[in-house]
Formats: C-alpha cells, sequence, structure tokens
C-alpha cells in the first residue's frame, strides 16, 4: 500500500482484501482478511529463477510455526468445496438472479 497515493490507498481501503504476508505490513492491517505465513526460501521451500531464466530450488532452513501461503490458499479452497457441496446453490428462477 505504501507505494500508491494517497487517494489510491483511500480507495483500496474501500474494498475487502485478504492478505498472506510473513509479518504484519501496512497492507495487512488494512485488510479485511490477514494471514501470517511462514517466509519463503527461509522457512518453505519452492523454486526460484534467475534473470536467465534457470530453476534454483530452495529448500526451507528453518521451521516456522506458520503454514505455508500454499498451504494456508489449499485450505481456503478445501473449505470452499466443502461449503459448495453442503449447501444447494439457489435456484436462479425462484431468486430472480
Amino acid at each position: 500500500m505504501s507505494n500508491f497515493s494517497q487517494p489510491a490507498r483511500d480507495h483500496l481501503e474501500g474494498i475487502p482484501s485478504v492478505v498472506l504476508d510473513p509479518k504484519l505490513s501496512d497492507t495487512a492491517r488494512t485488510a479485511s482478511v490477514a494471514f501470517t505465513t511462514s517466509t519463503y526460501g527461509i522457512n518453505t521451500g519452492g523454486t526460484v529463477y534467475r534473470m536467465d531464466d534457470v530453476p534454483i530450488p530452495l529448500r526451507p532452513a528453518f521451521d516456522s510455526p506458520y503454514k505455508s501461503d500454499l498451504e494456508i490458499l489449499r485450505g481456503i479452497e478445501s473449505r470452499i468445496r466443502q461449503r459448495q457441496l453442503a449447501e444447494p446453490l439457489p435456484d436462479p428462477a425462484v431468486s430472480g438472479a
């Protein structure tokens, strides 16, 4: 958020947002929902790419009490799918949608 002009920040603050961040950033402070995540490349493995597009695999160096971005997003996706299966979708003919 700090990279944006004040009018842009004011506009964005009115839009609900979900933030995944390893620290309590200004963006996380203004988010509707904020998840603290493990730090990519330190607590979570993966792949980064050099400027010449060569992949470099990363392994976690330290454990973290926080989940990775991927674990959090998969958990959210799983919960949404569970709710979709549990709750029938509204009938557009009845709701007028």
